[in-house]
């Protein structure tokens, strides 16, 4: 069995937009492949994906991200991406989990506004960020709050999707060399959605 941590990164404005957000799109999509077991990475996938409702990033996404314009122009389509997702998860065995669930919630979002199956149908879903806040008796709180709290720091670029998985990844792999049985616990905490 393998964990899949996703992250990605989406269209965003600074001021809040109902009608932006019902087509809010995925612009990089970032995994860890984790060995259940030991935490290990076996793969890391970074891939830009070009919006198609809202093709223009706004200046707020672009600095909170540091994703560049020319990155997502030259990014393929929503479902070339699914498509090389899926060629690395055996629907099976594998769990994925994410940071929260706005990466679940956005990811089927993009599957409906591009028509397409939603590619972790029959996976497991955790939400990591509960998961580890009840490890650790306590509160649920960022990717960044969360390494400090372990007396980690964070490595690479916030807002950046693989960067954000892969720290999310150190999470885990971090908790499992002092909590037993980890895996076993992660795949009693995942649900099918």
């Amino acid at each position: 069995m393998k964990l899949f941590v996703i992250d990605f990164e989406a269209t965003c404005k600074q001021e809040r937009d109902e009608e932006f957000l019902k087509q809010q799109e995925i612009i990089e999509w970032g995994m860890c492949i984790l060995d259940s077991t030991t935490f290990q990475e076996t793969h890391g996938i970074d891939l830009f994906v070009r919006p198609v409702f809202h093709p223009t990033l706004t200046q707020f996404c672009k600095d909170l991200t540091t994703i560049q314009q020319s990155q997502v122009d030259a990014g393929m389509l929503f479902e070339d991406a699914v498509g090389i997702a899926k060629l690395f998860i055996d629907p099976h065995t594998d769990i994925f989990g994410s940071w929260g669930d706005f990466d679940r919630n956005i990811l089927k979002k993009n599957c409906i506004l591009n028509a397409i199956p939603y590619p972790f149908q029959d996976n497991p879903h955790i939400n990591i960020k509960q998961f580890v806040a009840k490890i650790l008796h306590r509160r649920p709180c960022s990717v960044g709050e969360t390494l400090k709290n372990l007396g980690l720091k964070f490595q690479g670029i916030p807002h950046r999707a693989l960067h954000d998985a892969v720290n999310v990844s150190f999470i885990l792999k971090h908790l499992a060399q002092s909590v037993n049985d980890l895996g076993e616990q992660l795949k009693s905490w995942a649900i099918v959605k």
